[in-house]
C-alpha cells in the first residue's frame, strides 16, 4: 500500500508542477478574476489546496510519521490567502509541500492503523492509508477545478494525465 501512496504523491507533485508552469503565465488580474465557481478565483482555489495539504499533511500526518514540517507550516501560515504571494512563490510552496508529502508517506508507520482526522463539525475514523489517499485525491479534484478555471480564462491546458508522467 505504501508504494501506491508514494506513487500517487509523486504524481501529485508532477501534476502540480505542470499546473503551476501554466499558471505562471497568468497575470495577477487573471489569477484573481471571479470564475463564478465555489472559491471564486484561481488564487483562492490554490490557497484552499495548499491550506488543506499543509494543515493535514504538515500538521496531523507529519506527527504520525515523525517528519518536521515547521518550514512549510510557517510559510503558509504567514499568508493563508496567498494574497501577498506571487506565482513563483506559490509554485515554491506547492513544490515544498509536495516533497514533504512524499517524505511523510515514506516514513508513515502502521498504515493500517485506525486513526481519527477531525475538522470542525466532522470526524473521520479510518485507516491511515485511507485518510492519506483521500487527501491525495482531494488535490486531484481541485486540480481539475483549476484546469476548468484556466479554460474559462481562455488558456488551454492538460496537466492531469497520470500516465504521461515519469515518476
Amino acid at each position: 500500500m505504501k508504494e501506491i501512496l508514494v506513487l500517487q504523491a509523486k504524481y501529485n507533485k508532477a501534476a502540480n508542477a505542470a499546473m503551476m508552469s501554466i499558471i505562471a503565465g497568468l497575470s495577477d488580474e487573471k489569477l484573481d478574476a471571479n470564475s463564478g465557481l465555489f472559491y471564486k478565483n484561481l488564487r483562492a482555489e490554490l490557497a484552499h489546496v495548499l491550506g488543506v495539504q499543509v494543515a493535514v499533511f504538515g500538521g496531523v500526518f507529519a506527527k504520525w510519521a515523525g517528519v518536521d514540517c515547521a518550514d512549510i507550516l510557517s510559510q503558509i501560515n504567514e499568508d493563508l490567502s496567498l494574497k501577498n504571494k506571487g506565482i513563483a512563490s506559490i509554485a515554491k510552496l506547492f513544490a515544498a509541500c509536495d516533497e514533504k508529502i512524499i517524505q511523510i508517506i515514506e516514513k508513515m508507520p502502521e498504515l493500517e492503523k485506525i486513526d481519527e482526522l477531525s475538522f470542525p463539525g466532522i470526524t473521520f475514523k479510518k485507516s491511515r492509508a485511507n485518510l492519506i489517499l483521500a487527501l491525495l485525491n482531494h488535490s486531484t479534484h481541485h486540480r481539475g477545478i483549476v484546469g476548468a478555471e484556466i479554460e474559462l480564462l481562455g488558456v488551454s491546458n492538460d496537466f492531469n494525465g497520470m500516465l504521461g508522467y515519469e515518476l
